[in-house]
């Protein structure tokens, strides 16, 4: 018990005197890229003083210890993270942010530093909880690495779920949106005036195919070639509905076919899908229910319906004997 507290005591001081060098370093850092700044607001500082501007304000509040050290530290870690990650593993993870919702440049670094942290900390909770309950130190050490390694890949499953969720809500939205497309386009709309009346109106529950849509309509506004455009219209949500969406436009503009016709016959195969898995879901409803049936009603039903024969079969052949 002493041994393994001096080790995690040991481990808690090194731990944190680095985290200490490291904020310093960052402080310093800062205060150097500061400098320059500070020349430059100079004047105006002055005449903020004298009255100029009005009465002298309190500083800026969102200058939190958040903003100043915790957020370019998790960069920093992020970035040291990243570089150690193959170039290819980075892709995925970063499709899969985006995917999920999160399109900042910076995203990926955060996300490293989140798993990093996510996984010292459970380590690091998984030690001192050993070492109160007086643990051995090599199980003790073995669990916290098994623990950290859990939250480590935990954070990928996590961001997983919220992009099939995010999934999830546009298929279930995009009949509707179809529906509203196609009634745009054959009141002689473009495709692209109709996709923003579109995205205007479906409100909070299409939010994450309004991001979309917005998305898509800048990238033919700045003159990005269509196919390309359409195909990460799809590509974004990994939605198979949205890609074969995306493939009709295209085929369409390409043929020169009416895109309203395309579109009405689009949203029919849509709806017609959806009905289709409302009762594959249904018809699956019998198979998923057996599960509960058999572990808690069948057991209930059996116990009273045989319960008081067998106790009187029971205590008949205890007087006979």
């Amino acid at each position: 018990m002493s041994s393994f507290a001096f080790i995690l005591i040991s481990l808690c001081t090194f731990g944190l005197i680095f985290l200490l060098l490291l904020i310093a370093y960052r402080m310093k850092e800062i205060s150097s890229q500061s400098k320059e700044i500070n020349k430059r607001l100079k004047f105006w500082l002055s005449e903020r003083s004298t009255g100029l501007y009005g009465a002298q304000q309190s500083p800026d509040k969102d200058e939190t210890f958040a903003r100043r050290v915790l957020l370019p530290l998790g960069e920093q870690v992020g970035n040291w993270m990243a570089e150690k990650v193959p170039y290819n593993k980075q892709s995925q993870m970063r499709k899969l942010l985006i995917r999920a919702g999160f399109r900042s440049k910076k995203s990926l670094q955060f996300f490293y530093a989140i798993k990093s942290a996510v996984a010292v900390s459970l380590a690091g909770g998984v030690l001192f909880a050993c070492s109160i309950l007086g643990k051995d130190i090599q199980a003790a050490f073995g669990l916290a690495f098994v623990t950290g390694a859990i939250g480590f890949i935990g954070t990928n499953m996590f961001v997983d779920k919220i992009a099939g969720e995010r999934q999830q809500s546009i298929d279930k939205v995009l009949p509707d949106a179809l529906d509203l497309l196609v009634i745009c386009t054959e009141a002689g709309m473009g495709i692209d005036q109709a996709l923003l009346r579109v995205a205007s109106n479906l409100g909070s529950k299409g939010k994450e195919l309004t991001e979309e849509i917005i998305l898509t309509n800048r990238e033919l506004s700045l003159g990005q070639e269509r196919a390309i455009c359409w195909a990460n219209f799809g590509e974004r949500a990994n939605s198979e509905e949205l890609k074969n969406l995306a493939r009709v436009i295209v085929q369409s503009e390409k043929v020169g076919a009416s895109v309203g016709t395309v579109l009405r016959n689009q949203a029919e195969f849509l709806r017609v899908r959806r009905k289709q898995k409302a009762e594959e879901k249904a018809a699956q409803m019998t198979i998923k229910m057996m599960i509960p049936l058999a572990i808690f009603i069948f057991p209930v039903i059996m116990a009273v319906t045989m319960g008081p024969p067998i106790v009187k079969l029971v205590s008949t052949l205890g007087k006979m004997s």
